[in-house]
């Protein structure tokens, strides 16, 4: 995977499925964390394992998703970032690379993640 579009801001790639229980919880936290994080360098990217096209549609017409999801229809991505388990959550720092990796479900829009996020973008802007 490129990381160099990832450069000067705090990225976070999150691993999921429609058929994984805590991934569909956690969304509507990772939305928030989005509209949290407007106006910073920030960017979240999710990535469906291995479904097809119609399944996400289908699942995002009763589930709101507020960020960009890429299919990873043949899991080749997910393998790549050597994903097992879901929901997985790489956050890549102003430096393009891997700072945290979250293993399992959270609440990312706490005011301890959202500190660790913004410390992440302040260290970049000194």
């Amino acid at each position: 995977a490129d990381h160099s579009d990832y450069r000067g801001k705090v990225t976070l790639v999150n691993f999921w499925a429609s058929w994984c229980g805590p991934c569909v919880e956690e969304i509507p936290s990772l939305n928030r964390l989005r509209g949290k994080m407007k106006g910073a360098p920030f960017e979240l990217i999710s990535v469906d394992y291995a479904e097809d096209e119609e399944a996400i549609r289908a699942f995002m017409k009763e589930v709101d998703v507020d960020f960009p999801v890429l299919l990873d229809t043949d899991g080749k991505v997910s393998a790549q970032w050597n994903v097992v388990v879901f929901p997985s959550t790489f956050v890549i720092g102003p430096d393009g690379k891997i700072v945290y990796g979250v293993k399992g479900g959270i609440h990312w829009d706490t005011p301890e993640i959202l500190g660790k996020l913004k410390a992440l973008l302040n260290k970049e802007l000194k």
